[in-house]
């Protein structure tokens, strides 16, 4: 689980640098 969780992390990491500050903060609150 924890392996999964780091992942996500990197993953979300990336999105959010691909996606940008304002997407980034949108998808942050929907989550």
């Amino acid at each position: 689980m924890a392996d999964l969780l780091a992942g996500r992390k990197v993953y979300w990491k990336t999105r959010m640098k691909m996606a940008g500050e304002q997407e980034a903060e949108q998808t942050h609150f929907h989550e």
